[in-house]
Parts: C-alpha cells; structure tokens; sequence
C-alpha cells in the first residue's frame, strides 16, 4: 500500500484531534502522563512521516507543516 503526502498528512490532523479530544475525558491528575505518552508516539510518527516524504516526494515537503 502507498501513503500519499496527503493522507500522511490527514492521519497527523485526526492524531491530533484525537489528542484533543482524549485530554478532555482523562482525570487531570492523569493528563501529564497521558499527554507526554501521546506526544512522544506523535513526534515519532511525525518524523517517519517527514522522511517518507522527503524520500518519496521531495517537492511536497515544502507544503508540509
């Protein structure tokens, strides 16, 4: 299966959405924990995403965030 810059992209936005929505349900005693999981595993799949990208399709890289 191919990713497209695209829908590499679209998956980042509904993580975040995700994250968004996660930190208002979770105990706040809980959120320092759970936000610094999810950020790390974010930032991760944030940078295979950018070298896919940067290998795959260079000139998109530009458009990127």
């Amino acid at each position: 299966m191919t990713i497209t810059p695209e829908q590499a992209y679209k998956a980042l936005e509904d993580i975040s959405e995700f994250v968004s929505r996660l930190g208002e349900i979770v105990a706040p005693e809980h959120k320092g924990i759970m936000l610094a999981s999810v950020q790390g595993a974010i930032q991760f799949q944030t940078q295979i995403a950018r070298e896919y990208i940067m290998h795959s399709h260079p000139n998109k890289l530009k458009t990127w965030p």
